[in-house]
C-alpha cells in the first residue's frame, strides 16, 4: 500500500511549496500591487513538472536512457547535493540579472526542478 502512495507522497512538498508560494505572493492583492503582484507562473512550474515527470515516467526513461551510464558513474549522494545546490546557484545568478518580477525565480525553479529529476532518475 506504501509503495502504491508513494509517487503522491513525492508531490505532496512540491504542492505545498506551490501553494504556500502562491498565497504568500497573493498577499499583494491587498498591497499597493494589486494582481499584478500575484506570481502564477512559478506554482504551475512548481506542481506541473513534477506531475509531468510522474505521468510521463516511462518515455522519459526510455529519452534519457542514454544518460543513464553518464548519470550512475557518480554516487547517489553527490548527484543528490548537486541537486540541492543548483537551485540556490541558479537564484542568486538569475536574481543578479532580473531585479523586479518573478522571471529569474521561474526560470531558476524550472532548471532546478529539471536537473533534479534527470541526476535523481537512477
Amino acid at each position: 500500500m506504501l509503495l502504491a502512495a508513494s509517487p503522491i507522497l513525492a508531490l505532496v512538498p512540491s504542492a505545498a511549496c506551490g501553494g504556500l508560494w502562491f498565497l504568500y505572493t497573493f498577499i499583494g492583492v491587498f498591497k499597493s500591487e494589486g494582481i499584478r503582484g500575484v506570481d502564477w507562473i512559478t506554482p504551475i512550474i512548481l506542481v506541473g513538472l513534477p506531475v509531468f515527470f510522474w505521468v510521463y515516467k516511462k518515455p522519459i526513461d526510455q529519452a534519457l536512457m542514454p544518460l543513464q551510464p553518464a548519470i550512475t558513474r557518480f554516487p547517489r549522494p553527490l548527484r543528490l547535493g548537486v541537486s540541492l545546490a543548483v537551485p540556490f546557484v541558479l537564484g542568486c545568478g538569475c536574481s543578479l540579472t532580473s531585479t523586479s518580477g518573478y522571471f529569474a525565480l521561474n526560470v531558476a525553479s524550472f532548471i532546478s526542478i529539471v536537473t533534479a529529476a534527470v541526476l535523481m532518475r537512477y
